[in-house]
């Protein structure tokens, strides 16, 4: 990231707690001013705090309506919190998710970690595969490694194939 404010040329919050349909019932609400950047990166904090109902704070960003990708590759270098109830992810869903809802829009997730310091999780979701079943895979971390250092996790999407890689 360049500067030392978020770029709303290619980023937007999603603020709130979901229950307009875009969440997964988080305990958090989701806020303009829980995500900032610090030496070049990206700092998303998750925030024990009492606001809009809820006991904790977070913070959403998307790029929908500011960027579109289809076909290529895209690198992601992160490192994820440790401790349990976190569920950050990166993923990607379809320009056209406002016109005919998720999953007809589809998903690619990057990279999901639920909580397993050892693995992180890549899928895909679409109609058919959605939910409870979408294509999964996971990637275990060699001995020594695991998800709160800083790794790559890359997507290579190609007409007829979609590549996941960590590191």
């Amino acid at each position: 990231f360049d500067g030392t404010e978020i770029n709303p040329d290619n980023w937007v919050y999603d603020v709130g707690t979901g229950s307009n349909g875009w969440g997964n019932n988080e305990l958090q609400y989701y806020t303009n001013r829980n995500a900032y950047l610090k030496d070049g990166n990206l700092v998303i904090r998750a925030q024990e705090e009492e606001f809009g109902g809820r006991s904790y704070t977070s913070a959403r960003l998307k790029t929908q309506g500011k960027q579109n990708f289809q076909y290529g590759r895209i690198d992601i270098r992160a490192r994820m919190p440790e401790g349990a109830g976190m569920w950050p992810a990166l993923w990607m869903l379809g320009k056209n998710i406002t016109e005919v809802s998720w999953p007809y829009s589809g998903e690619i997730d990057i990279m999901e970690y639920v909580g397993e310091k050892d693995w992180v999780g890549v899928a895909l979701h679409g109609p058919g595969y959605s939910g409870e079943t979408p294509l999964v895979n996971k990637f275990y971390f060699p001995e020594g490694e695991d998800v709160t250092g800083w790794h790559v996790y890359a997507v290579e999407w190609k007409k007829n194939e979609i590549l996941f890689q960590v590191d």
